[in-house]
């Protein structure tokens, strides 16, 4: 015997059981009897937990941010005296824009890795440190350029100013 007609058997059973167990003179049932529809509301006590929780999760949220703008004002702070380094170079002295381009990048590594980490480098060592703290920066190229602008006191082209303190900006928003 098959599964299709094994269920049609036992729905003909059930419905002659059914209609054996029908009071007399009543051929339809009627219509179901359904319950008030449950109304909805936000008084219930799952809302205010769930509410709460947001709120917490919201006021946690809000605190991190802050936390994260207070620690970040040194880079804001250094970004806005490098720009006002490269506005008020002196013309033909670009040495000078280039010593304090990079006292204020050890200034600013002082901050993010302290003094007795940064305060000995120089030369080279200063260079590979600042690149190995940030990503897609490039100082060692200019090696010759810093070094004659700095020890030297030698004007070099003002295009190496120019990627040298945008090299700076870069370091100082994206070190680590």
């Amino acid at each position: 015997m098959n599964m299709y007609a094994l269920l049609t058997g036992l729905i003909y059973h059930f419905s002659q059981v059914a209609e054996a167990n029908q009071e007399p003179g009543q051929s339809n049932p009627g219509s179901l009897i359904e319950p008030e529809p449950i109304r909805f509301s936000f008084d219930t006590p799952g809302w205010y937990l769930l509410g709460g929780i947001i709120f917490i999760l919201s006021c946690l949220l809000l605190l991190r941010m802050i936390k994260n703008y207070r620690k970040n004002a040194y880079r804001r702070d250094a970004i806005e005296k490098l720009d006002q380094i490269e506005n008020v170079s002196p013309e033909g002295v670009n040495y000078i824009t280039l010593n304090h381009v990079f006292a204020l990048l050890k200034i600013v590594a002082f901050e993010a890795y302290g003094r007795q980490e940064v305060a000995g480098m120089h030369g080279n060592e200063w260079l590979t440190f600042l690149e190995s703290k940030a990503a897609n920066v490039s100082f060692n190229k200019y090696q010759e350029d810093i070094y004659r602008a700095v020890y030297k006191e030698e004007k070099v082209p003002e295009t190496v100013v120019t990627e040298l303190i945008s090299e700076s900006k870069k370091w100082i928003q994206t070190h680590a």
